[in-house]
C-alpha cells in the first residue's frame, strides 16, 4: 500500500472561501486528505506518487495533479523531489469555474506550455511577499487561464462513492470523541455493515476502529499540548477513549499522530 494513503483526514483550515496557500515543498509526503479548496500540485523536480479519488499516478518533472473541492488526494515523494502546492479557496477559482463550466483532468502531462507554467510559478515564488489580495487573485486567474489554454476542460462527473466518503469522514471528524461503531455508522448512512466496512477500508486504507483511534490519539496530543493544566487522564477521556489501557494500546501504533 502507498504510505501516503495510510489514512485520510479532513483539512478544515483550507475551507475558507478566501484561502490562499502557496509553497515549494521538498520530499512531500502528505497523506490522504480533503477540503473545500481547489489544490494544484506541480512537480518541479524528481517524482511523486499522487492519488486523487483512488486513482494513483507516478508524476515526474513537469507533470501536474489537480484536485477540486472535496476530492480525496495524497502525495508521496518517490525520490528527492521539489514540488509546488497551491490551494485556492472558492473566491480564487470562482471565475475559472464559471467561465469554463468544467474541470481540468486530475493528472496533466508535460505539454507545450510546461516551461511557461513553471516559469510563472518560479517568478511568483520570488515575488509573492509583495503581493496583496488583489494581486493574488490576478495571479490565480492568470495561472488557471494558462492551464485552460494548454489542457482540455471536461464536464464534471459526479462521484457518488466519493461523496459518501466525504460525508462519512466529516461525520467521524465531528463525532469521534463519542461512541462510534461500524454498526452505528452503517445504519447512519443506510448501508449493510459488511459493505460499509469494505468501502471504508478500500477508500481510507485502514479499518474504521484504527482510523478513529488515530484521531483520538491526535486529540490527546492536541489537548495536552494546548493546556498545561489538563491531566493526561482527563485528556484521554475527553478524546473518546473508554480507558487508559485502550489509549496506550492505540498510542503504541499512532503515537506521533497530530490532527490537522
Amino acid at each position: 500500500m502507498n504510505e501516503s494513503r495510510s489514512y485520510v483526514f479532513y483539512e478544515g483550515v483550507a475551507d475558507d472561501d478566501d484561502y490562499f496557500y502557496f509553497r515549494l515543498r521538498r520530499d512531500d509526503r502528505t497523506p490522504g486528505h480533503f477540503h473545500n479548496s481547489m489544490e494544484i500540485f506541480f512537480v518541479k523536480d524528481g517524482s511523486s506518487a499522487v492519488t486523487v479519488n483512488g486513482a494513483e499516478r507516478l508524476l515526474t518533472k513537469g507533470e501536474i495533479a489537480v484536485s477540486y473541492s472535496l476530492d480525496v488526494h495524497s502525495y508521496c515523494a518517490r525520490d528527492s523531489s521539489e514540488t509546488y502546492a497551491i490551494l485556492l479557496g472558492q473566491k480564487y477559482c470562482a471565475r475559472f469555474l464559471d467561465a469554463y463550466k468544467g474541470r481540468l483532468d486530475s493528472f496533466l502531462p508535460v505539454c507545450g506550455g510546461t516551461e511557461k507554467i513553471f516559469g510563472l510559478l518560479e517568478r511568483f515564488d520570488r515575488e509573492r511577499a509583495d503581493f496583496n489580495k488583489l494581486m493574488l487573485r490576478g495571479f490565480a486567474d492568470y495561472l488557471l487561464g494558462v492551464l485552460a489554454r494548454y489542457y482540455p476542460i471536461r464536464p464534471a462527473v459526479r462521484n457518488k462513492k466519493n461523496e459518501l466518503l466525504i460525508d462519512v469522514l466529516s461525520y467521524i471528524n465531528e463525532n469521534f470523541t463519542r461512541d462510534i461503531t461500524l454498526k452505528i455508522l452503517a445504519k447512519q448512512f443506510g448501508y449493510a455493515p459488511g459493505y460499509f466496512s469494505s468501502l471504508f477500508n478500500t477508500y481510507v486504507g485502514m479499518h474504521l476502529k484504527d482510523y478513529i483511534n488515530r484521531l483520538r490519539v491526535g486529540k490527546v496530543n492536541l489537548l495536552t499540548a494546548q493546556n498545561a493544566d489538563i491531566t493526561l487522564t482527563a485528556a484521554i477521556m475527553q478524546s473518546g477513549f473508554l480507558s487508559a489501557e485502550s489509549y496506550y494500546r492505540a498510542k503504541r501504533r499512532f503515537g506521533g499522530t497530530k490532527n490537522r
